[in-house]
């Protein structure tokens, strides 16, 4: 079914930037039936050079009612390389901070309003230099002066794209006649040859041609989708699409133009988890359709564009294709996009994305199975020195990996690790190439507790017997110890050749082992003395120092010291790096405060699960005497025969379950619960404020602010 002609007539509304859509494009089953809210244009185009290397360029408009952004990538095939820009006006960060506002994870949703409230696009979207402005009577668009699309007298496609580092000019020519896309609202031109020129300030034109595709669609905006388009070699060129509104199915399009449509199973293989924002995407589509079998990959993984309309990212990706059409082999090139749910409804499930990535990277280090290499690594031998590896692969796998490995396999909510990455990606550095970092920031912790688990003596940690109750405390000591050493092994893979950042490194590590450490001995020492002289005076000052500084040094200071690393990786000094380290160790005390709330409202892991909740008899620090924050808190909240009754119930310890659950109710109903959550607060955003002044506002910035709302509120509404 080809579409016959192709009018498009827009409505511009009164006083606003948006146009809609008149619903007058007809097709041979009918008119096109439109929906005004949301319209966009693509161009996507298989480009060589006089060289022969390959670029496969995208460049997207949008218009969603008084929204508009455009967006722009370039993939090179031949050396992975991928590069995006997105431009936005101001009606597009409205619309990102209105959305916010309902159904996103709260902490997510405040983060993101407050980026918004300026008016400013969220970084990496750049503002729209000017207004976006559509032709009321012909295709012809000017988003900003940034980028333009028009339909010239003669016929084809103008394209030209203006950036601060590069500029773009495309004239297309239609080899096929449009056809309806996949869709009735869909305008698709299924092949063009494209004319290209590149330009860089300095340096002469690149001209390039190939083969383009057009694509104009009037639809409601989807929350996700996955959409393929391909020029075969035999002629033919496929789209296919699958929203959570339509099944999937597949648009051929013949050499000769005519156009034929099936239902199609589009199914996902391979995948690839982004560190930088935690979206997991496909990169390998099998399409089965009648007659029509291929295999579509991207022709590399990292090709992930940052979204407009809403925080989050979509795979943009060059791709190739090979398989079968009508019995015959064909291949392809083409793109890939694949936008994932990218609203965030809860913090922690986010966050949980990490583990599989975290886990991966443990693993690389303390493999499932004896391995000479890692052996070889673990324990600091020399190559190729005459050790007897092999000897000692078996019993050191048993001494040094398993114990590792019986903790980290059952890794909690991994937030630890994401600080490491964000800490990089907020100043604008990918963490990619550091991945590395998610392991170390893991087995500190991890080895933080098997260690912590011995001197409890504690049961369980994670749902599963404590390591020294499986292994023995000797290899529990050790072996947790030994874990602390990894950091060497991978700071030296990851900079061979950076000896300055290598001791930066080493000394941010240091000091946060010597908090960390610090504050265990804090801990194990007790605030038992404090607590007994602020009973007696009703003066609580010292002993929430005293609780606080624990908290800051134990949990502060490890989270401080996975943001130094990001943070010194992405090149921060002086100023911006203080700010950095403060946050993190706001962050931490805030999370270990709400920590200390989580047990007086019984909010605890199941068991095997550590993504999970549950309520349980509240009180175990009480039963095991803890002087905790919101203790501290009540000195100053609690009559003082009462605070002397619940100071003795906490101090005598292994209270019955009955008067642990009377004293927790105590703690909240005297508003000492209340306003530990408010000093939670308090910490984080006096140390976000001035760090939020050195940052840009990217999707990271975005992120770790909520991390900090997280640590804080958590359990406000337990």
């Amino acid at each position: 079914m080809t579409i016959r002609d192709h009018p498009i007539a827009y409505r511009r509304r009164q006083g606003a930037a948006a146009v809609t859509p008149e619903p007058t494009t007809e097709v041979e089953s009918g008119p096109v039936e439109v929906d005004r809210g949301h319209e966009e244009w693509r161009i996507a185009a298989c480009l060589r050079d006089e060289r022969g290397e390959e670029h496969r360029v995208m460049l997207t408009f949008l218009a969603h009612r008084a929204a508009h952004a455009c967006c722009w990538s370039v993939s090179v095939p031949g050396r992975a390389a991928y590069r995006a820009r997105t431009w936005s006006d101001g009606g597009a960060v409205e619309l990102v901070r209105l959305d916010a506002a309902t159904g996103w994870d709260p902490h997510v949703g405040e983060a993101i309003r407050e980026a918004c409230s300026g008016r400013r696009p969220i970084a990496p979207d750049l503002p729209l230099p000017g207004r976006a402005a559509v032709a009321a009577d012909r295709l012809e668009l000017d988003f900003g002066g940034v980028a333009e699309l028009s339909a010239p007298a003669e016929g084809g496609h103008h394209v030209v794209v203006r950036g601060d580092d590069e500029t773009w000019e495309l004239r297309l020519r239609a080899l096929k006649p449009a056809v309806r896309g996949a869709g009735p609202d869909v305008e698709l031109v299924p092949r063009l040859a494209a004319e290209a020129t590149w330009r860089r300030p300095g340096q002469a034109s690149v001209p390039m041609t190939g083969l383009a595709l057009y694509q104009r669609a009037a639809d409601a905006a989807d929350d996700r989708r996955t959409w393929i388009a391909l020029h075969l070699d035999n002629g033919w060129d496929v789209v296919a699409a699958r929203t959570p509104r339509r099944p999937a199915s597949v648009v051929l399009v013949a050499p000769d133009g005519s156009r034929h449509e099936a239902p199609a199973h589009l199914e996902p293989g391979e995948r690839w988890t982004s560190a930088r924002t935690l979206n997991a995407y496909p990169t390998v589509w099998r399409i089965e359709a009648p007659g029509l079998s291929l295999r579509v990959a991207a022709c590399f993984p990292e090709q992930e564009r940052q979204t407009v309309f809403r925080l989050g990212a979509v795979l943009e990706a060059a791709a190739s294709a090979e398989g079968e059409l009508h019995g015959e082999p064909v291949r392809g090139d083409g793109r890939l996009e694949v936008l994932p749910v990218n609203r965030i409804t809860d913090f922690e499930d986010h966050m949980e994305r990490l583990r599989e990535l975290t886990h991966a990277e443990v693993v690389r280090l303390y493999p499932d199975a004896p391995d000479p290499a890692a052996i070889t690594a673990l324990a600091g031998l020399a190559p190729a020195s005459g050790w007897p590896v092999e000897v000692v692969t078996e019993p050191l796998h048993r001494a040094l990996v398993a114990p590792v490995r019986h903790l980290a396999d059952a890794m909690g909510k991994g937030w630890r690790s994401y600080a490491a990455v964000a800490a990089m990606e907020m100043q604008g550095v990918s963490s990619e190439p550091y991945r590395a970092l998610l392991a170390l920031a893991e087995l500190m912790h991890t080895a933080s507790l098997m260690v912590d688990d011995v001197e409890d003596n504690a049961p369980v940690r994670r749902g599963r017997p404590a390591v020294h109750l499986v292994f023995g405390q000797a290899t529990a000591i050790n072996t947790g110890t030994h874990a602390y050493l990894v950091f060497d092994q991978v700071v030296r893979h990851l900079l061979p050749d950076d000896p300055d950042r290598r001791l930066r490194l080493y000394q941010a590590y240091l000091d946060g082992m010597r908090r960390n450490h610090a504050g265990q001995a804090l801990d194990i020492l007790g605030h038992h003395d404090a607590m007994d002289a602020a009973v007696a005076t009703g003066d609580a000052a010292t002993v929430l120092e005293r609780v606080r500084t624990t908290h800051r040094l134990k949990t502060g200071g490890m989270v401080r010291g996975v943001g130094e690393f990001g943070a010194i990786l992405a090149g921060a000094e002086g100023e911006l790096l203080e700010r950095i380290s403060a946050y993190f160790e706001a962050v931490g005390l805030a999370y270990q405060i709400t920590d200390d709330v989580a047990d007086l409202r019984a909010v605890l892991a199941v068991p095997g699960d550590p993504g999970s909740r549950v309520a349980r008899l509240p009180g175990e620090d009480i039963r095991e005497g803890k002087v905790t924050y919101p203790l501290a808190l009540a000195v100053a909240r609690l009559p003082r025969p009462r605070l002397r009754e619940i100071w003795g119930i906490v101090r005598a310890g292994n209270a019955d379950p009955a008067a642990a659950v009377a004293v927790a109710g105590a703690l909240d109903g005297c508003g000492a619960v209340a306003a530990a959550l408010e000093d939670a607060r308090r910490a984080v955003d006096e140390a976000w404020a001035p760090l939020q002044a050195l940052l840009p506002g990217n999707h990271h910035t975005v992120m770790i602010r909520a991390l900090g709302l997280y640590a804080a509120r958590r359990h406000l509404d337990e």
